[in-house]
């Protein structure tokens, strides 16, 4: 296990969403609910690793993410793929679920956090707020700053 000692951070930050998820937590039994969410996560996590970035928690059906803020062009076009692969993961289990991606830059405060016995990597500040704030009606939001960072 990583430590990560707090520091501020300006980052890529991201929200993967299964829209409509309530429907499917309705017609599946508690036990394939895990099941389904388990793979689902490993293969959010597998593909976030591989582009770069890092799952910072899930939360019910979303997966908060992080990248680092160098290269905005990429890590878009990096969560537009991870979007379609999602969808397709998805498609394959037999849901007509979209997947939504958020996304924002800003500067946060990462580290461990939680208890003497049991600390997570999390990020905390406005940013993270921002993020959650962004309008969920499009199935692909980015910041009006994340997008700026991707013309430049």
């Amino acid at each position: 296990m990583n430590t990560y000692y707090p520091q501020e951070n300006r980052i890529i930050m991201a929200l993967l969403d299964i829209k409509g998820f309530a429907a499917i937590s309705r017609n599946l039994s508690s036990k394939n609910l895990f099941d389904f969410l388990n793979a689902y996560f490993e293969m959010i996590g597998r593909l976030i690793q591989e582009s770069g970035g890092e799952v910072i928690k899930f939360i019910g059906d979303a997966a908060l993410v992080i990248f680092p803020s160098d290269s905005p062009r990429k890590v878009v076009g990096n969560l537009r793929n991870i979007q379609q692969r999602a969808q397709e993961h998805l498609e394959r289990a037999g849901y007509e679920n979209a997947v939504q991606v958020k996304g924002h830059i800003g500067k946060v405060y990462l580290g461990d956090l939680g208890t003497h016995d049991r600390k997570c990597l999390d990020i905390i500040g406005a940013a993270v707020n921002d993020l959650f704030l962004l309008p969920t009606e499009d199935d692909f939001v980015l910041s009006k700053d994340l997008e700026q960072q991707t013309q430049e």
